[in-house]
């Protein structure tokens, strides 16, 4: 019970300590605790899963691995652990793949399509084993599941835009490439596509067609006043694509908890964004209230400068 005390007060007071050097003999300390601790409870597979972590944040990643498999002798193939096994396993095996990871990632992807762990590692994989194309659909795929507004987004939108330079110099399938993940194609669409349909018609104006670069970005929000600034649902458009007729629906949920048709009505907007950044557009629609499932289509031009627009 001390042990486990001692634990959680480290992993409380470990984010704030700012000294490399401090911080560097906490997480010391908090592994030499955790590693007691599975030492006197070996089945106790959430303290393996966080040990599994901690070695990760210190960069032993065969430690991480060993964690995480015996985390998942104690609770199962969880695909929450099983991703962090195969991220960890991955780097510990040099960077190379095989078989095993391949049949792991599949089995997580399976269990949730959206996981970014997986599709991040399948983007990190494809990259460094010259299979830029992989990397580049892995990482655009989990851009599609990401909250826009989240600033991680923005580092995955770089990893695309390496990929793509990339694929310009070597071509779209690498001969110098070596064995690497391949990204399993997406479920058949499932009921969540019709359900908390919403069903919107984005254009530009006249003024803007004739200036905004094609290939930016636009974004599609709907949001609900329980979700306030974070959207309920999203998709992610080029300029070059519109006009366009499109439905958001469950499946575009950003979070699985918040979902169109638990909202009722919702207000949606569209914008673009030049460098894809979804937090910081320089163009907006009106903001518009939608009834969901209503089977009317809104006209969301976008026309007007956001608020704070550089």
């Amino acid at each position: 019970m001390q042990e486990q005390q001692a634990v959680d007060a480290l992993m409380s007071r470990i984010p704030a300590i700012q000294e490399p050097q401090a911080r560097e003999q906490a997480m010391s300390e908090l592994i030499a605790r955790l590693e007691n601790i599975v030492r006197m409870q070996p089945e106790a597979a959430d303290v393996w899963f966080f040990l599994g972590r901690s070695y990760m944040n210190d960069q032993r990643v065969a430690d991480a691995a060993h964690a995480y498999s015996r985390a998942m002798d104690a609770a199962g193939r969880q695909p929450e652990i099983l991703a962090q096994w195969v991220q960890a396993q991955f780097f510990a095996n040099d960077s190379q793949w095989n078989d095993e990871l391949q049949q792991a990632v599949e089995e997580v992807l399976e269990a949730d399509p959206q996981d970014a762990t997986t599709l991040g590692l399948i983007g990190i994989a494809g990259f460094e084993t010259g299979n830029f194309n992989v990397a580049r659909d892995s990482w655009n795929r989990l851009l599609g599941f990401m909250d826009p507004r989240d600033p991680s987004a923005q580092a995955v939108l770089t990893g695309v835009e390496r990929a793509e330079k990339a694929i310009e110099e070597f071509g779209e399938n690498n001969p110098q490439a070596v064995r690497g993940p391949v990204l399993p194609p997406l479920p058949e669409p499932s009921a969540l596509s019709q359900s908390g349909r919403v069903l919107l018609e984005i254009s530009l104006s006249d003024e803007l067609a004739a200036s905004v670069d094609p290939a930016a970005t636009v974004f599609v929000f709907a949001r609900s006043p329980e979700s306030g600034q974070i959207p309920i649902a999203a998709q992610r458009l080029s300029v070059a694509g519109l006009p366009a007729t499109i439905e958001l629906s469950d499946a575009d949920a950003v979070m699985t908890e918040l979902q169109l048709s638990k909202a009722g009505s919702v207000e949606v907007q569209a914008s673009i964004s030049s460098d894809g950044n979804a937090s910081e557009p320089e163009w907006v629609s009106a903001s518009l209230a939608a009834e969901v499932e209503s089977g009317k289509a809104l006209e969301l031009v976008i026309d007007r400068p956001a608020r704070g627009a550089r």
